[in-house]
């Protein structure tokens, strides 16, 4: 399978996930929430039931149903973004690939957690030393574990794509999808920071003020769980699918020069006709406008032949 180096700028590629989100905002808003009250509540309930010696109940539920779901996240959005007949029952399709989507998803959390060891180390040093300044080192420690993990942030979109394909293989063609497009992605996810500082602000305020373990009823679980993050749920629309475009672009499935405003991928086959169509039109012109220039001259010559 080959790969295409995307030269898109990021407003190019948001313009894009905004033409696809035109008139259904609210919709992938309504599949967005699904995913993320399937993929919080839950949690935050287990995480109220349970004791600090039974913590690792909740911790075993994200990780049983993280990989599940953001493969059917992945199936709807990319649904979105091609101007298809998305479905809210798509955000649950994951789980009849269970294997399949658990396998990738503990395995590029393992990869990316091996990589993020070598940050280790500088922990530790500003954790005894107490030494701020030397945060940075973490940051710049920390490199690695992100490059891991922009190098096989499309192995969802791969597995949607291709459900017959093996783990590892998704593993391995995501990994040839961002060569040459690892920054390029970086740099469209830092388009977003501002908005995710802003959407975050509401969940950080609550859950510094009122945390999710130490509340006092259920109802203030739920409530916790769901009001706060409304505007990530917002602003996870918007990301996801301008990601979706990102890999449509990558994957060679939408290129540059065959994107109408509807953000409809145009089939290869069917850029020859429209090539044809237009040159057809222009020679139509040509020749109109050819008839109405010779028209002067045409007149020139039969006044000299009347005169002679």
């Amino acid at each position: 399978m080959e790969h295409f180096i995307i030269t898109e700028q990021p407003a190019t590629i948001r313009m894009l996930a905004r033409e696809a989100l035109r008139g259904r905002w609210k919709f992938a808003f309504l599949g967005v929430f699904i995913y993320n009250l399937a993929l919080t509540v839950p949690f935050s309930v287990l995480l109220w039931f349970f004791d600090d010696a039974m913590a690792f109940i909740p911790l075993v539920y994200m990780l049983l149903v993280a990989g599940p779901l953001t493969l059917g996240l992945s199936m709807f959005v990319l649904s979105l973004s091609r101007n298809q007949d998305p479905q809210i029952a798509q955000i649950f399709y994951g789980f009849e690939r269970f294997g399949k989507s658990l396998g990738v998803f503990l395995i590029i959390s393992l990869i990316v957690t091996l990589w993020s060891l070598i940050a280790l180390p500088a922990v530790v040093l500003v954790a005894f030393t107490e030494n701020l300044l030397l945060i940075p080192l973490i940051v710049v420690a920390m490199i690695p574990a992100v490059i891991a993990g922009i190098r096989y942030s499309q192995v969802f979109f791969i597995l949607a794509d291709h459900p017959d394909m093996g783990v590892m293989e998704c593993v391995g063609r995501s990994k040839m999808l961002m060569t040459g497009n690892k920054m390029k992605y970086f740099v469209l996810q830092l388009t977003f920071i501002g908005w995710g500082i802003l959407a975050g602000a509401p969940s950080g305020v609550a859950e510094a003020f009122f945390p999710v373990a130490e509340s006092g009823s259920l109802l203030m679980v739920l409530f916790l769980s769901i009001v706060p993050g409304l505007g990530v749920v917002l602003l996870t629309v918007y990301i996801f699918t301008s990601t979706a475009i990102f890999y449509d672009m990558a994957s060679g499935n939408l290129r540059p020069g065959c994107i109408v405003s509807t953000a409809e991928i145009v089939e290869v086959e069917q850029v020859p006709d429209m090539i044809q169509g237009s040159v057809e039109q222009d020679a139509g012109q040509n020749q109109e406008s050819g008839g109405d220039d010779l028209a002067p001259e045409n007149e020139q010559k039969n006044e000299l032949q009347r005169d002679s």
